[in-house]
Parts: C-alpha cells; structure tokens; sequence
C-alpha cells in the first residue's frame, strides 16, 4: 500500500537540501508555529524559534522544512525522491513546501521508506527489497534464486552527512 509519510519523509527532504543548497551551514529559520507559502499556510505543532538547518531536521520542524523545500524547488525534491510517488507537475509552491514534510500528494510504501534508511545506512547504497530469497522442489533442490540488487541513489559524503544528523536527533530529541 501507499501511505502519507508525514515527518519521516523529511529524510528525503533533508537529502535533497544538502544535494542542492550550496550554502547550507549557514542557514537559518525562525518558526512562529506557521509560515504563509505563496497564500499557503503551512503549521507546525510548536513556536521552534531560531534554528540552524541541523536544529530544523531535530525539531522536525515544518514550517522550516516548508522553507526549505521552496528554496531548492520541486525539480531538485522529485529528483531526489524519484523512487516515491510525488507527483508536483501541477502543484503551486504551497503544495510543493507541504510535500517537504512530507504532506501533500506523497506517497510511499513502508517498504521504500526502509529502503531509504537503508541507503543512508550503506553509504548511499540502497539494497532493494526482496521477497523470497529462492524456490525450492519437494525434494530440495534450488529452482530459482533471488540476489540481492544494489543502487547507488546519494553519495557517501550525503549519506554521512545525514548519519550525523539522524545521531544528533536521536541524541538532542
């Protein structure tokens, strides 16, 4: 099934960002609980106040996360979360900040999303899901047998960086 991942969507979000926001480290949002999107009002549960960008991924912060989205555009999010379903063709940039967290049309099976932290894991390096590992005759003998399939889908300095951040949240959160 497809499923609205909410926050934990954020992770793709966050790798999209480093991917294309040269200035990162120096970025900073202030959250008031809601910002205002090209007529769209975007909400978070809490008043975050200044936050860096790593401060923003810890607080899960949507109205920073919305910001962010629309600094980088939709080009660079569907690039970058291909293997989702989002579709932002039509969407206006409201739309396209609430599908930065993870809102909006986007949709993901559970699975992809362990595929994602998996990636992040194996250093870029997604291994794709399988569901039986072989088929077997009644007496024993190996018909078919499924290998494992991996694709690169960030680089390591990426997946790194978001080790770190996912640690600090873990950490600070």
């Amino acid at each position: 099934g497809l499923y609205t991942p909410g926050s934990t969507f954020k992770i793709i979000t966050t790798a999209s960002v480093i991917e294309n926001k040269a200035d990162i480290s120096e970025w900073q949002f202030e959250c008031n609980g809601e910002t205002v999107i090209d007529g769209v009002k975007i909400t978070c549960p809490d008043k975050h106040g200044v936050m860096n960008f790593e401060e923003a991924f810890t607080k899960s912060c949507n109205c920073a996360y919305a910001a962010l989205t629309d600094e980088i555009g939709k080009n660079a999010l569907t690039k970058t979360a291909e293997k989702s379903r989002i579709d932002l063709s039509n969407a206006e940039k409201g739309d396209i900040a609430w599908a930065g967290v993870g809102q909006y049309t986007t949709l993901v099976n559970p699975y992809h999303m362990l595929t994602v932290l998996g990636c992040v894991a194996n250093n870029g390096n997604a291994v794709l899901p399988y569901v039986v590992s072989n088929v077997t005759s009644p007496d024993g003998k190996i018909l078919k047998e499924a290998t494992a399939v991996t694709e690169s889908r960030i680089t390591a300095d990426v997946a790194n960086t978001l080790k770190t951040m996912m640690r600090k949240n873990v950490e600070n959160n």
